[in-house]
């Protein structure tokens, strides 16, 4: 498929992610939404790229399994998730796509697809995606932070997935930080060194989206044990809507320049307000929903 129909599909459900996640923000600073609230503002381009990897790949939503963690909205968003459940579940409410006792942390979706969230111990999502890999021997992807890949069953989860060759891919989102600390000052290893120590295949690269379409279109059509360290950035804190510091890129902007100079301003314009609109509404639906419920 020529690279600018992939940008477009992937920028169509960025625009979604981004703006629905805008919106979070505001329902959790106008005390709609219930903290914690993991807002995933600067990685929401990630989930569509693999979805769309996966697609070319000619594989269904239930021919693999998707272990984000607790930034994961833009996935259970991506991965065939029903927006409405999804601010549902982030005003804790027993309509929500787990019956308001996941939150934001811990969303799940396996009625239409095999997105498993996880409890909110950090990194715990890891063994489990790499023994559901190997159990399965589905396609199976797990999302993880700079700072799970420190957990000690993360790093004895790459020896096991290296052992029995699972068709795992892991998605290590570096923003380099562990809620404000620095990679430099928490170790003095690189992830992508250990996993070559166990024999896995790991790069790292920045978070741009054909790149990372590109890569995980190899393991799609290839499954077998990869890590995938994707230099990224994120927008708000670990936890909440605020601002610690301007990022020192913005790849959704530059997805959106990239989409206007192939397809048009005035598509990337309607789309982007269309997407604005409709999860402003969608969030003001949930709002009077749970006001009449208190």
């Amino acid at each position: 498929m020529h690279d600018s129909l992939i940008l477009n599909k992937i920028f169509n459900q960025t625009s979604y992610n981004h703006f629905f996640e805008l919106e979070t923000a505001e329902a959790l600073q106008n005390g709609i939404a219930r903290p914690p609230i993991y807002l995933s503002v600067g990685t929401e381009h990630i989930p569509p790229c693999i979805f769309q990897a996966f697609n070319s790949a000619g594989l269904g939503l239930k021919d693999y399994y998707v272990f984000p963690q607790h930034r994961c909205h833009s996935y259970y968003l991506t991965f065939g998730g029903v927006p409405y459940r999804l601010a549902l579940e982030l005003c804790g409410s027993v309509r929500g796509c787990n019956k308001g006792m996941g939150g934001s942390a811990s969303v799940s979706n396996t009625d239409t697809a095999n997105l498993i969230g996880h409890s909110g111990l950090l990194g715990d999502q890891i063994p489990i995606a790499v023994g559901c890999a190997h159990a399965s021997n589905k396609p199976t992807v797990v999302a993880l932070g700079d700072a799970a890949a420190e957990e000690d069953y993360a790093l004895g989860s790459l020896g096991f997935a290296a052992t029995k060759k699972a068709p795992i891919l892991f998605i290590c989102e570096d923003n380099d930080l562990s809620i404000l600390t620095k990679k430099e000052i928490r170790r003095s290893w690189d992830i992508v060194d250990v996993a070559k120590g166990f024999g896995i295949e790991a790069v790292s690269f920045r978070d741009h989206p054909l790149d990372i379409y590109n890569k995980v279109l190899d393991f799609a059509t290839n499954p077998r044990p990869i890590l995938y360290n994707i230099h990224c950035q994120r927008h708000r804190w670990h936890a909440g809507a605020g601002i610690d510091n301007e990022p020192e890129w913005n790849t959704f902007e530059d997805l959106v320049s990239q989409v206007k100079s192939t397809s048009s301003p005035e598509y990337v314009k309607a789309t982007m307000m269309y997407d604005k609109n409709r999860t402003r509404s969608l969030w003001r639906k949930v709002s009077d929903e749970c006001s009449r419920n208190n």
